[in-house]
């Protein structure tokens, strides 16, 4: 039997996203080439002109780079995931893909989230809620920082360097929604109660003088990134973001403080910059995480290994006349209703291509047994032949994408007894 998976990195700078998704695979599965054989990963770059709520994404190159291929949305598919915000002209695509094939299918995406807000756009949420699983950010799966430490270490390591690299960057150059105070930083690094978190002006000139602190001490780049930081918490403590907002200085749409805030930084944000902070991102993460800290950030989400998981639970569901309790979803197969089940999951099943000494171990006996159970619901499910993922790798700090890529390989690796689960029955 053969199994295939195409992968088409979208979003601007979808060539680096390619490469990077690339690198990634081949070190991953480097002890087994000939899964590698079974993967294509191109991109597609018609939403350059999109804006982006992230800096420019730039990746090395690698050997035999991606390349870019807009036939993907020619071909056939059993299963299509869509895990990235997607322009409309590749929409368009996408649904062309949905209404010829009629898919198994599974998005992270709805208006305001991965999705625009025009016409097409809209239409293109209608049906894909009609094709298969639509989930948002309420159905992703909170993870703690330390769990997240575990998640992270799961990564092939260029996929971990990046995850950082992203971070550090991130909540000084963040774009998309700003009218909750709390942003596209501030919704991905959460309370305890799983609340976005708020910053006040305060805390960005603290960031950006103790980043500057930071830079100031290391050779190279380091002392002119530093002036260049100074000047940007000067800039931000002499701003009335009020006055800003109501004038219409701001990055969204809406004219609020965080839209303003982000205004003033955005001239000091110079490529340069942010491409000094990525070099030193092992130096400067522990400051952030640190400031972090004080507005109460205790976890982060991960949203498209939990699609990944929803999209064969609901496989199994039908098939095996499995509960989606026995995932750790709630009726609807989507919503998370026993977090500790559904991490150990996705973990694990992100990592069953590694070394048994490597690979993520769930932390109790009776967690081994329903995650068995899993795997082996898993492994029986009916092959299932080509599958399409519209994917962002690079974009967000969990890097995610790729948690999705591995477990959706890894499952059919199982199906192909080509992996087996780890744990005794």
């Amino acid at each position: 039997t053969v199994w295939s998976l195409q992968v088409v990195c979208v979003s601007p700078s979808a060539r680096d996203r390619g490469n990077l998704t690339l690198a990634a695979m081949r070190t991953a599965y480097a002890h087994l080439p000939n899964s590698l054989d079974h993967i294509q990963v191109c991109y597609d770059d018609r939403d350059a002109d999109r804006k982006m709520y992230a800096p420019t994404f730039q990746y090395a190159d690698v050997p035999d780079p991606a390349a870019k291929d807009v036939s993907w949305e020619d071909r056939a598919y059993d299963d299509v995931m869509m895990m990235a915000a997607i322009s409309d002209t590749q929409g368009r695509a996408l649904r062309s893909v949905v209404e010829r094939c009629r898919p198994r299918f599974a998005a992270n995406g709805t208006p305001g989230f991965n999705v625009g807000p025009s016409p097409a756009a809209a239409e293109l949420t209608t049906v894909m809620t009609e094709a298969g699983i639509v989930e948002d950010a309420s159905s992703a799966l909170t993870l703690t920082l330390k769990e997240q430490q575990v998640y992270l270490d799961l990564l092939p390591p260029c996929a971990k360097h990046v995850a950082l690299e992203s971070r550090v960057a991130f909540a000084l150059t963040a774009r998309g929604k700003t009218d909750d105070g709390a942003g596209s930083y501030g919704r991905q690094f959460r309370d305890g109660t799983g609340k976005p978190t708020v910053r006040p002006k305060e805390w960005y000139v603290r960031l950006a003088k103790a980043f500057a602190a930071k830079l100031a001490l290391a050779g190279g780049e380091g002392p002119a990134a530093a002036a260049k930081l100074q000047a940007l918490a000067k800039a931000l403590e002499h701003a009335d973001m009020d006055r800003l907002a109501s004038e219409g200085k701001v990055i969204s749409e809406t004219r609020d403080a965080l839209g303003a805030l982000l205004c003033v930084c955005e001239p000091h944000m110079t490529a340069d910059l942010v491409a000094t902070l990525k070099a030193h991102a092992d130096d400067l993460a522990p400051v952030l995480l640190s400031l972090d800290a004080e507005v109460g950030v205790t976890g982060t989400k991960l949203y498209d290994g939990k699609l990944v998981l929803s999209f064969f639970a609901r496989m199994a569901v039908r098939e095996l006349q499995l509960t989606y309790a026995d995932f750790g979803l709630g009726p609807d197969g989507s919503s998370v209703v026993d977090r500790e089940l559904v991490r150990d999951i996705i973990l694990v099943l992100m990592s069953l291509h590694r070394p048994a000494s490597k690979r993520y171990t769930p932390p109790s006996a009776p967690a081994t047994t329903c995650v068995r159970h899993v795997l082996d619901a898993f492994g029986a499910l009916p092959f299932h032949g080509s599958t399409l993922m519209l994917c962002d790798t690079g974009v967000d700090p969990n890097e995610d994408d790729l948690c999705a890529i591995m477990m959706v390989i890894n499952v059919y690796l199982l199906v192909e007894r080509e992996l087996s689960a780890p744990f005794s029955p």
